[in-house]
């Protein structure tokens, strides 16, 4: 039953675009009951998924309300990045370890988590690079770097880093598109002409080094 008014209240709230407040009020009383559930319940996949999907809406509410710094943002609504955390690291307790463990998947729902709630995107930027890092002959994984990567650009003021960024997103795009043709079993040789694109930058976007990342920031 509480789940069931949970899914109701979260439901309604997803419908509420023009009405924040109320939309934020329902939220919360959905990721209240979730929490009840999982309470008695704490590996149930499906109820941890719709906990943290409440908590991200929740923070798109928030942030586009947001009045302060986006660092006294992230300050005040720290516990519920940890509460998402916990919920995605329960989806798959048994794969994962420490800090995330070494499941891609759960590294690409929580990246993304971060990445679409507003304002974390240093952690996001970790958690995507943990996923090709670990999984580096995904396709996926890699195009979804690429496209944060391509998103960062548009969001900083630095013209060095749009810079940087873009070209990172468009070798890293390029990267998610071999590895697709590789396993479609194109031959290396045809890559370039398949792909319309210069030799350098072929040889470039192979050459991204896809080894550990570095340390998670604070």
């Amino acid at each position: 039953k509480v789940r069931v008014k949970a899914n109701f209240e979260f439901n309604n709230a997803r419908r509420m675009v023009h009405n924040p407040k109320t939309a934020l009020r329902l939220y919360e009383s959905a990721e209240q009951k979730y929490m009840e559930v999982l309470s008695s319940n704490p590996n149930d996949v499906q109820t941890n998924l719709n906990l943290a999907e409440a908590l991200r809406n929740k923070m798109k509410v928030k942030c586009s309300g947001m009045k302060s710094e986006l660092s006294t943002f992230l300050d005040e609504n720290d516990s519920d990045y940890k509460k998402a955390e916990r919920a995605y690291g329960n989806v798959h307790p048994e794969r994962l370890g420490e800090n995330g463990g070494d499941d891609p998947y759960w590294r690409l729902m929580y990246g993304q988590f971060l990445w679409s709630s507003g304002g974390r995107l240093d952690r996001a930027e970790h958690q995507l690079f943990m996923c090709i890092s670990l999984a580096p002959a995904c396709p996926r994984f890699i195009q979804t770097y690429a496209t944060f990567i391509g998103e960062m650009a548009t969001k900083c003021k630095d013209p060095h880093l749009v810079k940087e960024y873009m070209e990172q997103s468009h070798l890293f795009s390029i990267r998610a598109q071999v590895v697709r043709l590789l396993r479609q079993g194109v031959e290396k040789e045809k890559l370039q002409q398949t792909l319309g694109i210069s030799t350098e930058d072929l040889w470039r976007a192979s050459g991204i080094r896809l080894g550990a990342a570095p340390p998670p920031p604070p």
